[in-house]
């Protein structure tokens, strides 16, 4: 009795359940962000604050320069007047009162423009263009993004430094992660989108 071989294709390899989960949910690693993305993220968002800088500041100024004006008017008149000199006093209460006005507007704005896009996409609009991220150092997936918290804190580190200047140019000496101080601070990291 002779038999005849039968062809049989190889069954495909089943993997387990498990060993795919663990493979779907590791990211790739992040590579940090260059200093060059950073640097044009950082001059976007300083043009976009700036812009806002200016619309508050122009109505501000004209304001503390009528505010002025009329000061130095009242000064010649009663100089005039008594024919004497009167001493003015050009930055007074209402003077000071328009310049925190202004920093509170800015400050406001700032902390709308980068601490709240931060903490829900990891971008704000200069970062978005340079498509990089901020993301959270500490999570194994490179899409985490900064809690609320940590990027109130990123925030006024970065304030802190920019006022020190070594704070800008910290990332240049930080190597091969390019973390700055405030990313540090805040345990983030910056990273290409």
């Amino acid at each position: 009795m002779s038999t005849a071989a039968v062809p049989t294709t190889p069954l495909p390899a089943v993997r387990p359940a498990r060993q795919t989960a663990v493979r779907r949910r590791s990211a790739p690693a992040a590579v940090p962000a260059g200093l060059g993305r950073r640097l044009a993220a950082r001059v976007i968002d300083t043009a976009v604050l700036l812009v806002v800088a200016v619309a508050a500041g122009i109505p501000l100024g004209r304001s503390v320069s009528d505010h002025i004006q009329q000061k130095l008017d009242q000064a010649r008149m009663a100089s005039a007047l008594t024919r004497r000199q009167v001493q003015v006093w050009l930055v007074d209460d209402v003077v000071v009162g328009k310049i925190a006005v202004l920093i509170g507007i800015l400050l406001f704005v700032s902390l709308l423009y980068e601490v709240l896009p931060t903490a829900r996409t990891g971008q704000t609009f200069g970062k978005r263009l340079a498509r990089i991220r901020v993301v959270d150092a500490a999570a194994p997936a490179a899409r985490s993004r900064p809690s609320l918290g940590r990027s109130l804190i990123r925030w006024i580190v970065r304030q802190t430094g920019a006022v020190l200047l070594l704070g800008l140019v910290w990332p240049v000496f930080d190597r091969p992660a390019r973390r700055g101080w405030q990313d540090r601070a805040a345990r983030t990291r910056v990273v290409r989108a």
